[in-house]
């Protein structure tokens, strides 16, 4: 979902006044193995990864992970920065480091209002185009792209962020221009570019009610009309206090309850104070504050315990609704590359992964 964090030299080496305890799991077992009865373990492959430099990382992976998501390199505006131009080198690394080491491999992500091709919603004179051209153009990039990766992609995101947190769809200009049937369009040209491959439909904030309710109605609309829909993607970019014990578990159990399968695709926890509500909105920035960035020195030990806590309890919930979730992809390796530590604040000290960032394993996976 969100873009390769560029300020790793505003990170500090070390975040924690003292040291962790022992990681025997991390020695011992890895995290794919430990769950394997439970759901597939995922995570990203970003610049660092693809080119080799990150090789703590890089082990992290061969370790503990049996589910690779391309973080950036499928993105529109990677593989068609112009029209009728594809660059499929970084993610095809991608896919031979995941068929490599037998990983469920995610293609991350067809139709997206953000970071799209960005010459797809305009002419050559910078005016929108007509609703006929841009499906045109929906249908060759996803097309080209889903018949490139055959064979070599299990699932692939969609269409990702379409509703608000109201219900209410996006007013993104896939919507603007085509109308709310280019969610149909979508998944009718990624199945019929790959038969095989399984279908996600992915947003944030899915614990939210409405929009909860938005997705479970548009999945059962689809399918309806004889469309492949085979999983509702769940973001879970989740804060200290968003969402709560009790909003996880009733989304869970309203999606089991209406025969749709689930993928975590995008699981992080922010501990740091958050000045903008809960949005995983990328486009939302603010400026730096001392206040907001209440770990930068060291992460006391009570901190600590209550980071795990709060990511043991959103992992248990998983946990025991594991018979209707297929994957929980965790996004980022360690917390030295999430994007989290970039955004909507740069360069603040955050723990959002399942490793810190000298490697060790968060506590809560040992137990």
């Amino acid at each position: 979902m969100k873009r390769i964090v560029l300020c790793a030299a505003l990170m500090m080496a070390l975040y924690s006044c003292s040291e962790p305890k022992k990681n025997s799991v991390q020695q011992e077992e890895g995290l794919a193995k430990k769950y394997e009865q439970n759901f597939k373990i995922g995570t990203i492959f970003a610049q660092p990864q693809i080119e080799g430099v990150d090789k703590l990382s890089i082990d992290i992976v061969k370790k503990h992970f049996n589910a690779l998501t391309a973080e950036n390199c499928m993105k529109g505006e990677v593989v068609q920065p112009e029209q009728g131009r594809f660059d499929f080198s970084l993610g095809d690394k991608v896919v031979d480091f995941a068929r490599q080491n037998n990983m469920y491999m995610v293609g991350h992500v067809l139709v997206w209002h953000s970071q799209p091709p960005k010459w797809i919603f305009t002419d050559s004179q910078g005016n929108r185009v007509s609703r006929d051209t841009l499906i045109e153009r929906m249908k060759n990039h996803i097309t080209t792209v889903v018949k490139h990766f055959k064979g070599k992609v299990d699932a692939w995101d969609v269409v990702n962020e379409a509703f608000e947190d109201d219900g209410s769809y996006r007013k993104s200009p896939y919507f603007e221009i085509i109308g709310e049937d280019f969610i149909n369009l979508a998944f009718k040209f990624a199945h019929e570019a790959d038969p095989e491959v399984k279908l996600i439909l992915n947003d944030y904030n899915v614990c939210k009610p409405q929009k909860c309710d938005a997705i479970i109605a548009k999945i059962k609309e689809l399918r309806s009309s004889g469309l492949q829909v085979d999983y509702a993607g769940m973001q879970m970019h989740c804060t200290m206090d968003f969402p709560s014990k009790n909003e996880i578990e009733t989304t869970l159990k309203k999606f089991e309850d209406n025969n749709i399968k689930l993928q975590i695709t995008e699981f992080d926890l922010t501990s740091i104070p958050f000045p903008m509500g809960n949005t995983a909105e990328i486009s939302a920035r603010a400026d730096y504050q001392e206040k907001y960035d209440p770990y930068k020195n060291c992460l006391d030990d009570d901190s600590r315990a209550k980071i795990n806590s709060r990511f043991k309890e959103i992992f248990d919930s998983f946990l025991s609704h594991s018979q209707n979730i297929e994957r929980v992809t965790v996004w980022g390796i360690t917390d030295k590359g999430s994007w989290r530590l970039d955004w909507p604040i740069p360069g603040r000290t955050d723990f959002p992964t399942f490793f810190y960032s000298d490697g060790k394993m968060k506590e809560f996976l040992m137990e």
